[in-house]
């Protein structure tokens, strides 16, 4: 099991223990070997789960959060010096200090391309997400550095040979 398999598998039986328990997955063994026999009805067994479920589930999404994974990495924070984590939320995976609250250092988690290297710069090309989720690949270098293109095809198309920085 992953880390983040491990963490959501703790965090869905702690806020749906009830599914967990052995009267409720018993009781729905026999409703799915009654539903085998024909004697209930698939979309009424399913109904009869769902509806509540997806109510508490609305509920549990208002309380959720952030699930606290936390990935000891050995990447120090750049503020303070103490170890840099990978954690979770909703937008994906980031780094941020071990030392939170105090530090709040975060940098984004930078997925690397292999065998591309920016055309301008030849740092490496990592893969990024616009405000709407929307992917585009960029130069690892960024701020220094803005090269960014929409495909991987299109990144040799980008920026003409004769524009290319080179280090002499």
């Amino acid at each position: 099991p992953t880390v983040i398999g491990t963490a959501i598998s703790d965090y869905l039986s702690k806020s749906f223990s009830h599914i967990f328990e052995l009267d409720f997955t018993s009781g729905m063994e026999n409703k799915f070997d009654e539903i085998a026999e024909g004697k209930e009805d698939a979309i009424s067994v399913l109904d009869d789960f769902y509806k509540p479920f997806l109510i508490e589930l609305e509920e549990k999404k208002k309380e959720a959060g952030m699930i606290q994974i936390k990935e000891e990495t050995n990447e120090k924070c750049p503020k303070c010096g103490k170890p840099m984590a990978i954690r979770f939320s909703k937008f994906g995976k980031f780094y941020a200090c071990s030392g939170y609250p105090e530090c709040k250092t975060t940098k984004p988690f930078l997925f690397v391309v292999k065998n591309r290297k920016c055309p301008k710069c030849a740092g490496d090309i990592v893969v990024k997400f616009t405000k709407t989720r929307k992917k585009f690949y960029g130069c690892s270098n960024y701020p220094t550095c803005d090269f960014s293109a929409w495909a991987l095809n299109k990144i040799q198309e980008t920026v003409k040979p004769d524009e290319k920085k080179t280090s002499s």
